[in-house]
């Protein structure tokens, strides 16, 4: 089972916009259900363009994935996994980086990160049921399997994953909204179970067309003054 580390003083912003909340709490009924269990988002993190947030997670063994050949590859577990609900004010792209902290006492130990992005926030699971997700969008069948009672329900908005190295990073153009995030790692269940710590970061920059209008409006305003 993973735990989470995270406190003030792990918490940096590169840019005041940014906002985390790690007393976050979701909506606890959805679809006639009352359930008062809610997901277990690890923190809220609010973004703006040309944002950063980094801190330390530490993820079950195989949260993103099991590489036993005998096991579903597309397949992530979700009780194993760090979960982070991600909310972007306006169009970016949204980068995210996972770097493997080896462990201090020298053990024989491998990172292999993982993470999958959906775009929605999911408002509650049944208690006992955070299980199988998505990892890579494969296998969308798994979306709704307990973790996921939203209607319409979450969608896959992306992954990436490094099975041969101990860090990963990915770039995606989201839109303004919120996203739920799943951090892991990959191993083989017949083997190792053991929970491995990274070091993330989340990550915006202005997307093309935003930054050239922006200049634009710069250059014009510079352009005005002068005259």
């Amino acid at each position: 089972m993973k735990s989470f580390i995270i406190s003030a003083a792990l918490i940096s912003t590169a840019s005041a916009v940014v906002t985390v909340d790690t007393n976050y709490s979701n909506p606890s009924a959805v679809n006639g259900s009352n359930d008062s269990t809610q997901f277990g988002y690890e923190a809220f993190v609010s973004m703006g363009a040309g944002d950063s947030w980094d801190s330390v997670a530490t993820v079950g063994g195989w949260s993103y994935a099991d590489l036993n050949p005998a096991a579903n590859p597309n397949k992530g577990w979700g009780h194993a996994a760090t979960w982070f609900l991600v909310e972007l004010t306006e169009t970016t792209s949204f980068s995210i980086s996972m770097d493997w902290l080896p462990p201090a006492s020298g053990a024989s130990e491998e990172g292999r990160p993982g993470f999958s992005i959906y775009a929605g926030e999911s408002i509650v699971h049944e208690p006992g049921q955070l299980h199988g997700f998505s990892n890579n969008g494969n296998d969308l069948s798994l979306l709704n399997s307990g973790w996921d009672l939203n209607t319409p329900s979450l969608v896959f908005a992306g992954n990436a994953e490094n099975f041969t190295g101990d860090s990963v990073t990915g770039t995606f153009t989201l839109d303004a909204g919120r996203y739920t995030i799943a951090l892991g790692n990959a191993d083989d269940s017949t083997t190792s179970r053991v929970d491995q710590n990274y070091n993330f970061t989340f990550s915006t920059v202005p997307e093309p067309s935003s930054a050239i209008l922006m200049a634009s409006g710069c250059l014009a305003l510079i352009s005005r003054r002068r005259r």
